[in-house]
């Protein structure tokens, strides 16, 4: 597969080191790369391949030829024998090129393809590769496909080195997200605020969005939130112009005749530049459409031009084959050498100038779009905003201040359960030590038996936690054990045993 040249891995430094160390082992140098959807495997691999650029990167590594496996491609015509065919190419080809290391994105995937044709014997002939030190692999998987990729072959777990990419916290998930940034500064040409990039980080970090555009792992879920704020933003920033609202207010703020005949001049000196720049932009974009397709109407005109002129030197020739075969050669020669008809040669000439003119409206359009963009800016407001419209959280509350929160979580607990005000001291308490940091990162914030008769309230104040500290009484995940009091219930909460 065709890979960014221009690809730089960001805030990986010490998991791409690992995964490097890995590859020139003697035993166990392929690599089983898992991680949840999002974190980075693909990325990971591509700053592999990125690598090999550095001036400063080991010749170990340089001399690794990778391959990257098009596994919609192998399997796409379903035809069980061309499968095989192509299948037992890639291998050839593997086994022919030493230093050899071949990617498979989605292991999962590439062994549900391989069993739904029969061809489970594809698992057989990559394991022997490695086994036979012919070539290595990195295969990568989703945490919940770990057991599936697995369970394909029973030597995976002896040849392949387990890497579990765990989401970027800190400095590295804001560097990540920094460089994502620009290159959707460059899609949307908006700019984006270093707080907009911060909130997104926040936002996604402390709550898990039920949709599913942004409930993968970091730092995917803050990169799609940046990304849907800027279309959302562009989308109303287009409709009016820049400044077109504080316009507005100043007009209804004021007070003197000349005050407000000074704002609606303005006003209207605004929306007339604001329409002469949208017409021409659409003036643009209709010229540029117009040329691309009057481009493609020439290209069609001497494809059409060179058949007729081959037709007629075809007929011109009689029924002489040894001519005909000389004529073919001259023509194609000619036509290498630029010697092509007056016809052919008008014909590409005009598709020239053509290109000439559409390069010149599309600088000219970058040029305008650009100058309608420069006063927007994708900032932190936006982003609460979008996220609000998202979660449906209010704006107040997502923008509300941490210590804020926890300095009130006692009083807004007391304001909805009744009666219970030692249980909610504790809670308070528990919940303010674990966020300034008194406790053991690898344990839960806290943990709590709520004993009492039913009805007193143990549920709703499990509920009133969640709304207090993550806004979405939805947050509580709540497990009914009523539901599991026969033995093989259990199976719902950790699965089935091994055979069923």
């Amino acid at each position: 597969l065709a890979r960014s040249p221009n690809f730089k891995l960001v805030g990986r430094e010490a998991e791409l080191k690992k995964l490097s160390s890995i590859l020139i082992r003697s035993k166990a140098n392929s690599v089983l790369l898992v991680g949840p959807g999002g974190v980075g495997c693909t990325a990971l691999c591509m700053g592999l391949q990125a690598s090999k650029k550095d001036p400063n990167a080991p010749f170990d590594i340089v001399n690794k030829r990778i391959f990257w496996l098009d596994t919609d491609g192998l399997f796409s015509s379903g035809d069980s024998a061309r499968i095989n065919d192509s299948f037992q190419k890639i291998m050839n080809r593997l086994y022919r090129t030493p230093e050899s290391i071949l990617i498979i994105e989605d292991m999962r995937d590439f062994i549900e393809a391989a069993r739904n044709i029969g061809s489970l014997h594809f698992i057989n002939a990559l394991t022997l590769a490695i086994k036979s030190n012919k070539t290595q692999m990195i295969l990568e998987a989703r945490d919940e496909d770990l057991d599936v990729v697995l369970k394909a072959h029973s030597d995976l777990r002896e040849l392949f080195t387990l890497i579990d990419l765990q989401e970027p916290t800190g400095d590295a998930l804001l560097s990540i997200v920094e460089d994502s940034a620009t290159h959707l500064q460059s899609f949307h040409k908006i700019r984006i605020a270093p707080d907009a990039v911060k909130a997104a980080i926040e936002l996604t970090t402390k709550y898990r969005a039920r949709d599913g555009g942004i409930n993968r792992a970091q730092p995917e879920r803050s990169v799609a939130l940046l990304d849907r704020a800027l279309s959302t933003y562009r989308l109303g920033a287009h409709r009016k112009p820049p400044g077109f609202e504080a316009a507005e207010a100043a007009r209804a703020k004021a007070k003197a005749a000349a005050e407000i005949a000074a704002a609606e001049a303005t006003l209207r000196q605004m929306l007339a530049e604001w329409e002469a720049k949208q017409a021409e932009i659409k003036r643009l974009y209709k010229l540029q459409r117009d040329g691309e397709s009057a481009v493609i109407e020439l290209e069609e005109q001497v494809e059409r031009q060179l058949a007729q002129e081959q037709e007629s030197r075809q007929a011109a020739t009689g029924t002489d084959a040894q001519a005909t075969g000389r004529i073919a050669k001259f023509a194609k020669l000619a036509t290498g050498a630029g010697l092509e008809s007056e016809a052919v040669r008008e014909l590409r000439g005009r598709i020239v100038q053509f290109q000439t003119e559409i390069g010149k409206n599309r600088a000219a359009f970058d040029a305008l779009t650009m100058e309608m963009n420069d006063r927007l800016e994708l900032t932190r407001d936006i982003v609460l905003k979008e996220f609000s419209d998202i979660s449906g959280i209010s704006v107040t509350k997502l923008n509300e201040n941490e210590r804020e929160k926890l300095r009130k979580l006692e009083s807004d607990l007391k304001k909805r359960i009744f009666g219970q005000d030692h249980v909610i001291t504790h809670l308070a308490n528990a919940v303010k030590t674990a966020r300034v940091g008194r406790r053991n990162q690898d344990k839960p914030q806290a943990s709590f038996m709520f004993l009492g008769p039913s009805g007193v309230g143990k549920t709703e104040m499990a509920k009133a936690l969640a709304e207090s500290l993550l806004d979405d009484e939805k947050a509580l995940t709540r497990f009914d054990m009523s539901e599991y009091m026969e033995k093989h219930a259990v199976s719902r909460l950790i699965g089935a045993p091994p055979g069923y």
